[in-house]
């Protein structure tokens, strides 16, 4: 049965995205937590910082103006040392910073022109000092700014508050400071901060864009048509199949061409939110697949025997993928820290505009995209094992082959890294050798932690029952 035979197929969105987001939260069991989410809180909420009121807005201004001054004048002789172009591309990676008592400044780049910005230890707030000659208040990119701050801001902060700035534009012309024009953050959730959220995330693409798509479309629907040649020849009475061909080539170029906007979405937040993000993506494209080569019954129907066994491998090889991107992205991750793959592609003279790095990053990733594709489809059964009704699960020998890749690639990885001298070598290492200690003892720690999850939701319960039952005693019974 094909997709077009499904007349209900509509009914199964919001399921699908409701069990994909319920199956990717369980991944915080069993992924090394570096940082831990911050449950939302009162302070989540809080009510905007009282700018107007500000006894020391003045003396603020001041300071921001002055150490802004200092931050461009230090900043002169790297200016001329280095080139118009190097510097840009050196702000452009946050690579001009000073700390001044009480404050931190860094130069970025606004409209490709360097502005200062400084933040206020004390209070939070995020300073930008522009020159109105330079560049206009109507310019587009100053929302985007804006936006950034109130989203993005703040993010290596520790004392539990939410992420990003209430920020302050400080114009001047000249030496003379004209106005300063405050833009609290809002509260989570509402209109105002998903219209943020949006604008600080969304990046349109361009030719550059266009091209990396098209290159990571073309890269993975090879992968996939040498996966589905394998999968034909080991299968005696397989037809050979388009749809993953098909589905690799859309998924790749449509993540290519929105790179920007995908990765702003992907890698925002925790450890723990990025991995679920990043999982919860390779849970939709299994699902897609399952849709696009056997239907969108499959992926309901209780009742058939395939059943358990798509959704066992979207479950198992999304996982094991994600663990081996991490560690396959640290080579060229590394190659970025020494500068070694900072320059841009050319065919010839011409220059695509495609960052080497992120070609670099593209080509490793093909490595755990291919083993995942041929465990989705299940080429070369190693084991069987029967479940219940006649309904069997089967390890392939792509699985075997993505589980085997993970601690070659996290130990080539962390050699190279050290290697190049990167300095969070040590860090990946520490992680990767945490990660296969929860893995191991997995089957012993994940039934003590439910055990306990259980035990906490009893008493709660015992708890409000018996709050419950003093009320009634105390007020009497309700009347009719």
């Amino acid at each position: 049965m094909t997709l077009n035979e499904q007349p209900l197929r509509t009914r199964w969105i919001g399921l699908l995205i409701a069990f994909g987001v319920a199956l990717s939260s369980l991944s915080a069991h069993a992924h090394n937590l570096a940082v831990q989410d911050v449950p939302l809180t009162e302070r989540d909420f809080e009510t905007p910082f009282d700018w107007d009121g500000f006894a020391d807005k003045p003396l603020l201004i001041e300071q921001a103006t002055t150490l802004s001054e200092t931050l461009y004048a230090r900043s002169q002789a790297l200016l001329q040392e280095m080139g118009e172009a190097a510097f840009i591309k050196l702000v452009d990676k946050d690579g001009v910073k000073e700390t001044f008592p009480g404050w931190r400044g860094e130069l970025t780049n606004i409209d490709k022109k360097p502005v200062a910005r400084l933040v206020h230890a004390e209070t939070g707030l995020s300073f930008f000092v522009l020159d109105k000659d330079t560049i206009g208040p109507a310019s587009k990119h100053l929302r985007k700014v804006i936006a950034r701050q109130h989203i993005d801001a703040g993010d290596k902060r520790e004392d539990g508050s939410r992420l990003g700035r209430d920020t302050v534009f400080v114009w001047r012309r000249g030496d003379e400071v004209e106005k300063a024009d405050y833009y609290p953050r809002h509260p989570p959730f509402s209109r105002e901060w998903a219209k943020d959220y949006i604008v600080a995330t969304y990046e349109k693409p361009d030719a550059p864009a266009v091209a990396f798509g098209l290159f990571c479309g073309l890269a993975q629907a090879d992968c996939a048509g040498f996966v589905e040649a394998m999968h034909f020849y080991n299968t005696p009475g397989s037809d050979f199949s388009y749809g993953m061909i098909a589905m690799s080539a859309l998924w790749g170029t449509g993540i290519g061409v929105y790179n920007a906007t995908y990765r702003s979405f992907i890698y925002r937040g925790s450890e723990k939110s990025k991995f679920r993000k990043l999982w919860g993506q390779s849970m939709l494209f299994a699902w897609s697949l399952a849709v696009f080569t056997q239907g969108a019954w499959t992926l309901v129907n209780f009742t058939a025997p395939a059943f358990l066994q798509i959704h066992g491998n979207a479950f198992v090889n999304s996982w094991l993928h994600n663990q081996g991107r991490r560690a396959w992205y640290l080579f060229p991750e590394a190659r970025n820290h020494n500068r070694l793959n900072t320059q841009t592609l050319k065919f010839g003279t011409h220059d695509t505009g495609i960052k080497q790095s992120s070609a670099e990053q593209q080509m490793l990733y093909l490595v755990p995209y291919s083993l995942k594709s041929a465990g989705l489809i299940g080429i070369g059964t190693l084991a069987t094992l029967p479940l219940m009704n006649g309904v069997e699960w089967k390890f392939d020998a792509g699985t075997a082959l993505l589980i085997a890749s993970i601690p070659v690639a996290q130990m080539a990885a962390v050699s190279y890294a050290r290697a190049k001298g990167f300095p969070q070598a040590e860090d990946y290492a520490k992680e990767f050798k945490h990660y296969w200690k929860r893995m191991l003892t997995l089957p012993i720690s994940q039934p003590i932690a439910a055990a306990r999850w259980a035990t906490r939701q009893v008493h709660k319960g015992f708890v409000r029952a018996k709050s419950c039952a003093a009320e009634l005693l105390v007020d009497g019974p309700l009347s009719d």
